[in-house]
């Protein structure tokens, strides 16, 4: 069956169920093999290097590579994968990566673990007493680097990720039974009077405390700090960016558009000019106040000196008439004279009229021109008013608008960046609370570990206490056969057989 590299996010993928960290889906197989011993043949599920041709770039690498003294196995692994690339395409390998670094290579065989070293114990003396003394172990500690109070190595297998810096490399297990190291709190005999419970104890202490180093090795070949992989806690520089973005947009959402500004001074403009009175309404008020002192003086003696030629030529003509009628009538002498003084007379009373006549009609003309300047007035006043009004209520709605439009891009531009900002910290918290329980699983598997360590341990011990148990039987049993047959032949003899 073919292992298939799942890319599950940005140097993260599944391989057969497991996860591992590594630049390429070719590297989270070749690292899944390295790992877990399996020897299928591989297909990636994204696009790989391609093996098909050899180039300077690849030449280039592959010597930076060797050019390392203390590589990490990540860059061997990676320089083994450009060398079989070399191959391939034909190329020769002068100084084959698992010559120059054999250390992290396995060629003679894998490891497994070797029969328990620790002594077991004796055989009993007798088939119903099968409990021995423990001996001291003679195996050495392990010398692998501890985790300052845990007793778990930082170290993690290739292909995982560790949250200190540098690369991880592999902790085999060379002695799956080694001398257990000093606990802190060990089993204590302290109280104890009885010398076989004493003894047990010891026993049991023993049996423990190797159980729990070799589940610590387990621990830090399987489950060691950062095994299990970390996210980094950071957002994006894509999101950064459009965080950026979005609160530029937000700084200038509520500015006044140019636009905006041009119309409103235009507007405000109309406004001055409408509360202002046009040069033909000023003129025509002008001639309307002029007009309210009535008539002048000459044009008062233009109107007087016309009526009394008037008057004049009305009495000369009058008296012309007159003095035709008298001579048709033969009316002479004192009649005539008094008819003529009689016209006379009426023509004096012209004149005197002439003066209050043309002092009614300057009344009158007075009262027009000042019922005209009243109506141009107020009329005028009116459309100023109604232009006034108009142009104000224009540059209102203008402004009111402007300001709504310019809260509105406000706040819906700060709501986006608050939205955002508060989803990019919703991010962040999700990406701490994965790392934590990331952390929390490997805790629980390096617990796990020791636990298994050391049921394992007790396990096989209570399997090899019964196989000596069984084997002195054996020995026993055996041993008496010749015991038995000898008194079953005496018993023959005597009875005569």
């Amino acid at each position: 069956m073919a292992l298939t590299a799942t890319r599950l996010s940005p140097g993260v993928y599944s391989v057969n169920g497991k996860t591992i960290q590594a630049a390429s889906s070719t590297e989270a197989i070749s690292k899944y093999q390295k790992l877990y011993g399996t020897t299928s043949t591989t297909s990636t599920s994204t696009t790989s290097t391609s093996t098909s041709a050899w180039n300077e770039t690849l030449s280039n690498e592959l010597s930076n590579l060797m050019s390392l003294s203390n590589p990490t196995q990540e860059q061997v692994l990676k320089a083994k994968q450009l060398q079989d690339i070399k191959r391939s395409a034909g190329q020769t390998v002068t100084q084959p990566i698992e010559q120059k670094f054999p250390q992290y290579f396995n060629t003679t065989s894998t490891p497994t673990a070797p029969a328990p070293t620790t002594p077991t114990a004796p055989a009993p003396t007798t088939p119903t007493a099968p409990a021995p003394a423990p001996t001291t172990p003679t195996a050495p500690a392990p010398t692998v680097p501890e985790q300052p109070g845990t007793g778990l190595t930082t170290n993690a297998p290739s292909g995982l990720t560790t949250i200190s810096p540098g690369n991880p490399v592999p902790v085999p297990i060379t002695n799956p039974f080694p001398t257990a190291p000093t606990l802190t709190n060990p089993i204590s005999t302290a109280g104890v009077t009885n010398t076989t419970d004493a003894d047990a104890i010891n026993r049991l202490k023993a049996i423990m405390q190797i159980g729990e180093t070799y589940g610590r090795n387990i621990a830090n070949e399987f489950y060691p700090t950062g095994s299990l992989g970390r996210i980094a806690e950071t957002n994006s520089p894509e999101e950064l960016a459009a965080l950026a973005k979005i609160k530029e947009f937000a700084a200038t959402a509520g500015l006044q558009s140019d636009a905006v500004r041009n119309l409103l001074a235009q507007q405000q403009g109309i406004l001055s000019n409408a509360q202002q009175l046009s040069p033909l309404e000023l003129e025509a008020l002008g001639i309307a106040r002029k007009a309210l002192p009535g008539l002048e003086a000459p044009e008062m003696e233009a109107l007087r000196s016309a009526a009394r030629q008037n008057i004049q030529g009305q009495m000369q003509a009058g008296l012309r008439d007159l003095a035709k009628a008298q001579a048709r009538n033969q009316v002479f002498g004192g009649a005539a004279t008094a008819q003529r003084n009689l016209f006379q007379q009426a023509g004096v009373r012209e004149g005197r009229n002439l003066e209050r006549d043309l002092l009614v009609k300057n009344i009158d003309i007075k009262q027009a021109a000042q019922n005209a300047f009243t109506n141009l007035a107020t009329n005028t006043e009116a459309n100023r008013a109604n232009r006034t009004n108009a142009a104000s209520g224009q540059l209102s709605g203008t402004t009111l608008a402007d300001e709504d439009a310019r809260r509105q891009a406000q706040g819906s531009a700060n709501a986006t960046y608050a939205g955002t900002a508060s989803n990019l910290a919703n991010s962040l918290n999700n990406l701490r609370q994965f790392n934590l329980n990331q952390a929390a699983a490997e805790k629980a598997g390096q617990v796990g570990s020791i636990f298994s360590g050391m049921g394992a341990i007790s396990e096989g011990r209570g399997l090899l206490a019964g196989e000596d148990f069984a084997n002195q039987q054996y020995k026993d049993a055996q041993a008496l056969i010749p015991q038995l047959l000898k008194i079953y032949q005496d018993s023959l003899k005597s009875s005569g057989l």
